[in-house]
């Protein structure tokens, strides 16, 4: 008489069910990670195609922007209130026409604002004919001592940035070249050249994020022969000039400096006449005479800052803008950001 199944016969049952179990659990998981790898492939191909459109309306607003800036004739942008003429037409929404429908779909949108390149210190203009340029040095050094009551700014840091610039590899008074940055991790060299965008600024030694961020509103870095810069020196538009500039490149008291740039913003000065009407603002001819190859009343070059947004991507392009003594207006140099 039969009382029972074998016991093997249900330890078989329990294996065949775990196994079963397994195999679903298995089969879950690959096909939720297919159904994942899916997803984020889509979210990659979608945020590529998103960059590449904004790209492609960045590139198109700085075409509209030089187009614009041609519209409005050569003399635009060098006063505040005509770059704000430029600025006020430059923004949109980009749509496309959708075949079954009465209203275009919106597919990102784009705001710019230009500046000019050539209301700070160049810092470029500290290195000339290969050497120290010794009047850039003192401006640099008027500009470290007003601002130097809201931060520790040592003038040393100015050897470093000749070093930077200037083509042979011997130290420059206290600065640094090839020897201070190949030990460090990562190891890099010195330029020996000009520096090309202000960022750059960045990797010289001793320099830190928050002194960066604190001389970056006053300071830029324009290559010799770009924007107007064809004496190796690069004249500063004291129409948008701040205070701190203005005393460093004029020499003359803060008081002098503050009331220039809160008069030129109602009566800006004019490119034609600026001598004069720097001397009626208290300026002497021997002052001028000594500071008129770096200070003006115009701007040959703007900075341009687009930002698009397409999706859920951001992107800004910074490109740098030269307007030529023949009214040919042409991108010096982009760079961009990209957010996802």
């Amino acid at each position: 008489m039969i009382h029972g199944a074998p016991k093997f016969a249900h330890s078989q049952r329990g294996v065949a069910l775990i196994t079963a179990i397994l195999m679903v659990a298995i089969a879950t998981a690959l096909a939720a990670k297919m159904v994942w790898d899916n997803q984020l492939s889509m979210r990659r191909t979608q945020s590529n195609i998103n960059m590449e459109t904004a790209k492609e309306i960045a590139l198109s607003a700085e075409t509209a922007a030089i187009a614009v800036l041609k519209n409005l004739g050569g003399d635009v942008g060098h006063s505040k209130p005509e770059l704000n003429e430029f600025n006020t037409q430059f923004f949109g929404v980009v749509t496309v026409d959708e075949p079954d429908s009465d209203e275009p779909i919106e597919i990102g949108q784009f705001y710019g604002i230009a500046v000019p390149a050539n209301s700070r210190i160049n810092i470029n203009d500290l290195v000339a004919n290969s050497v120290e340029n010794a009047a850039a040095r003192q401006q640099f050094e008027r500009l470290f001592a007003q601002l130097s009551s809201d931060a520790d700014i040592p003038t040393e840091l100015l050897d470093s940035i000749i070093d930077w610039i200037d083509p042979d590899i011997n130290p420059y008074n206290a600065g640094a070249e090839d020897d201070a940055y190949t030990t460090l991790d990562p190891a890099y060299r010195t330029a020996n050249d000009f520096f090309v965008d202000i960022s750059e600024l960045r990797a010289i030694g001793g320099m830190t994020r928050d002194l960066y961020d604190f001389l970056q509103p006053h300071i830029t870095a324009i290559p010799p022969g770009w924007c107007g810069n064809t004496t190796g020196t690069t004249p500063v538009n004291l129409n948008f000039a701040s205070p701190q500039v203005i005393a460093a490149l004029t020499d003359q008291p803060p008081s002098f400096a503050e009331a220039l740039a809160e008069y030129v913003v109602e009566v800006p000065l004019d490119k034609d006449n600026f001598q004069s009407e720097l001397e009626n603002q208290g300026i002497s001819t021997a002052d001028f005479v000594a500071a008129e190859p770096y200070i003006s009343a115009r701007t040959d070059c703007f900075e341009l800052s687009v930002i698009v947004t397409v999706g859920s991507s951001t992107l800004t392009m910074y490109s740098l803008i030269e307007r030529g003594g023949t009214g040919d207006i042409v991108s010096r140099a982009r760079a961009y950001g990209l957010e996802n």
